[in-house]
């Protein structure tokens, strides 16, 4: 029981060795729509001496439901690149059936 409690309690001062620092978290940035669809990236950064930035894409419906998020790219362009041709990938298995429920047109 002392152990825990020992483990779980806040620290009253810093001893100046290890510095308690914020944790990164994540930031959202626009992205664009393609096919009436859209999307938005979602990046964070890691690591303390090497920073590294991971970014992801949340990809919605045209109803604004959220469709899929893909994750582990290095750069916004490839995020881009990768929910552009999940769209074409998404449409291109849909029937006109269910492309009409999503309110789209089929080609």
């Amino acid at each position: 029981m002392s152990l825990w409690y020992a483990q779980n309690r806040r620290r009253s001062r810093e001893t100046g060795k290890f510095r308690s620092q914020k944790r990164a978290g994540l930031e959202k940035s626009p992205g664009g729509n393609y096919r009436g669809w859209s999307y938005q990236f979602v990046y964070h950064q890691t690591g303390v001496s090497v920073r590294r930035t991971s970014y992801c894409v949340s990809i919605t419906d045209p109803n604004g439901k959220r469709a899929e998020y893909l994750r582990g790219f290095s750069s916004p362009e490839q995020a881009g690149a990768a929910a552009r041709a999940w769209i074409d990938a998404m449409l291109s298995q849909t029937t006109p059936t269910h492309l009409a429920t999503l309110g789209l047109q089929a080609k």
